[in-house]
């Protein structure tokens, strides 16, 4: 393949989990895409897993839904490759009747995957690099579906010029976009206070707020009705006692809706992981990773 030459992609699917085979359910469509056309010996790019999602069907984020299951990927790199940690982008509400919530995606999400290049891989080379997906779409039922995509990106040297894929350059844009920023350190970090088993959100500028509760955290004692509120304060009860295990935490991602925001649609992302403070304190330390 010539250098700088757009990566080569092609797509296997296998029978889903439940029902017949993928081709025959259409209501979710994997790609597996690369930010650059090629990738540079010793240096990084992202990779991405695209879901097209057929109206009324959604998937699932990887936290603390009533239901459903995250997509899963399993990177199959050559030698000298190393792959980060998924990158969700934050999620909607989606509350069903019980009543249950759901954190989901709908229309068209991209899970991003930072890539790694050693100096020590072979420039002139192609990096073959496999994605095995498994994922489960759901409207009135759920359907499970499973892929191996794969994807050819060129190897070249420091110094040559690796264009961004212009094709899929908005997919990382709009994914980046509702990636959680982390805590900010000034006066415009909403205030955090705690009361007993409750965590109490303050943002003085903000017309909604709503958190979503990631894996490994404390659960929301009632999540369906205490997990958004319009206006500019938040409450979360915590299914879990003060004291309770040996180090409790709240993790998840608080959105905030902007009073004075030029579009209604603009929002602002934050990371959360906190401690559950043992003492019942009224005040609590800026969520870790803080800045």
């Amino acid at each position: 393949m010539p250098a700088g030459s757009p990566p080569t992609q092609t797509s296997t699917t296998g029978p889903s989990t439940t029902g017949p085979r993928k081709h025959d359910q259409p209501h979710a469509r994997a790609r597996l895409i690369s930010e650059h056309s090629a990738i540079i010996a010793g240096q990084a790019t992202t990779l991405g897993v695209t879901f097209e999602i057929d109206e009324h069907w959604h998937l699932y984020w990887d936290g603390q839904s009533d239901s459903g299951l995250p997509p899963r990927i399993k990177l199959k790199l050559p030698e000298g490759f190393t792959a980060g940690p998924v990158q969700w982008p934050a999620p909607k509400r989606l509350v069903v009747p019980g009543p249950m919530l759901d954190y989901v995606y709908e229309d068209r999400v991209t899970l991003l995957i930072p890539l790694q290049a050693s100096t020590m891989v072979a420039t002139g080379s192609t990096a073959e690099i496999k994605a095995d997906l498994e994922w489960l779409v759901c409207k009135d039922v759920c359907v499970g579906g499973e892929a191996t995509l794969s994807l050819a990106l060129p190897i070249l040297s420091a110094g040559q010029d690796v264009v961004l894929s212009s094709d899929v350059k908005t997919l990382f844009a709009q994914a980046r976009n509702r990636l959680p920023r982390q805590w900010p350190m000034d006066a415009s970090a909403p205030k955090l206070e705690w009361s007993e088993d409750r965590l109490i959100i303050r943002a003085a500028d903000a017309k909604k707020l709503a958190f979503y509760a990631g894996n490994d955290g404390v659960p929301l004692a009632d999540a369906v009705t205490q997990g958004e509120a319009m206006g500019d304060t938040l409450a979360l009860n915590l299914d879990w006692p003060s004291g309770a295990g040996s180090s409790p935490r709240v993790r998840g991602v608080l959105e905030l809706w902007p009073r004075d925001a030029a579009s209604p649609s603009t929002t602002m992302l934050y990371a959360v992981d906190l401690p559950v403070p043992r003492d019942n304190s009224t005040t609590t330390p800026p969520p870790s990773g803080s800045r």
